[in-house]
């Protein structure tokens, strides 16, 4: 058991506190364990959880709708939230993970602020998605599946958006572009850039 420098809550792994100084004080705007919940939000997710399975019925019906719920509060699918779906649904932690690492739109790892998500589908790819991941690996410093160092962006190859009738076609976020080439790509990176400025 540790102690957490900033907040001095004794946890049993590395605890992440998000602070800022405030005319000499620390103020915490948010602490988690990294990966994990705290225990004081560990009853409103598994409330969650329940509501989630009372409207899907204890069946793997209610898995996804349970995994994206935990997408969208931490940006992954936590190890918490990974041993509680097991639990209420009686269903494997290798079968929660399998269909996690399935889906593109889950993760089980942190990502950046910005996730791009390129479509090489099989229209995007000869439509040129190929040149454009070469290109954001090149403008932004990293590879497929890596995020940048400052946490702005990550980057992912996913096999279809659905989005032939725009190809190539990439997300960032929740927001689609589509019909894309060089110069565009470049401009949208440019845009998200100067937007953290």
């Amino acid at each position: 058991m540790t102690y957490c420098q900033y907040c001095k809550v004794k946890q049993a792994k590395e605890f992440l506190c998000i602070f800022r100084v405030f005319r000499g004080k620390t103020k915490i705007i948010k602490s988690y364990l990294r990966g994990m919940m705290t225990a004081s939000t560990k009853d409103k997710h598994h409330a969650r959880v329940i509501e989630i399975i009372c409207k899907h019925g204890k069946s793997k019906e209610a898995l996804l709708p349970c995994l994206r719920y935990f997408q969208s509060e931490f940006g992954q699918v936590t190890e918490d939230g990974i041993a509680m779906i097991s639990k209420e649904l009686t269903l494997s932690r290798a079968y929660i993970l399998g269909v996690a690492s399935f889906y593109g739109m889950l993760t089980c790892y942190q990502q950046g602020q910005y996730i791009i998500r390129v479509c090489n589908s099989l229209s995007c790819n000869m439509l040129g998605s190929e040149p454009l991941i070469d290109l954001l690996q090149t403008q932004l410093g990293i590879s497929k599946g890596e995020t940048t160092s400052d946490g702005r962006f990550t980057l992912e190859v996913v096999a279809c958006l659905g989005l032939c009738d725009i190809a190539p076609a990439m997300m960032i976020n929740e927001k689609i572009y589509g019909n894309l080439d060089a110069a565009k790509v470049q401009e949208i990176i440019s845009v998200l850039c100067e937007a953290q400025s």
